[in-house]
């Protein structure tokens, strides 16, 4: 019985709709910005310089990967960061006005990333660490993060 397969160009997904992709172990080097992901998982992944503004994540899975990112005005809904390593390069990576929604960071590490004006609704921090992070605005449960790095 033969299956239908599709092709996607990884280097650019750009204001598309993606549902259910799974990688683990992929370097990207791309631009994701404007698109929809539903249920996508990245795994073991290292996301290196990776635009993904005004795009919307929706149940996907970043575990165990490196991000090197920028979500500026960007929307995580039930996503799972779990011990991910986030890194800024001098204030350039990282999101502002992004929305976290129910997300889970547990033992993620957040270094030097840009965080302003960003809201975390019913998100799971333990055991992440901020560090060296700019939190100006930055919100979890309407309560100011800006004393927590």
């Amino acid at each position: 019985m033969a299956t239908s397969t599709t092709q996607i160009d990884c280097r650019e997904i750009i204001k598309q709709d993606v549902t259910g992709l799974c990688f683990e172990r992929v370097h990207f080097d791309s631009n994701f910005t404007g698109s929809t992901f539903r249920q996508c998982a990245f795994r073991h992944c290292r996301l290196d310089r990776v635009w993904m503004g005004e795009s919307h994540w929706i149940e996907s899975r970043f575990d165990d990967s490196k991000l090197v990112v920028g979500f500026d005005d960007s929307v995580f809904e039930r996503c799972s960061f779990r011990d991910t390593s986030f890194q800024g390069l001098h204030g350039e990576y990282g999101g502002v006005r992004a929305r976290f929604i129910g997300c889970d960071f547990t033992g993620a590490t957040l270094r030097s990333v840009k965080l302003r004006a960003c809201k975390f609704e019913s998100c799971d921090f333990s055991d992440a660490r901020f560090i060296d992070c700019d939190l100006r605005g930055a919100t979890h449960d309407g309560k100011a993060l800006e004393n927590a790095a």
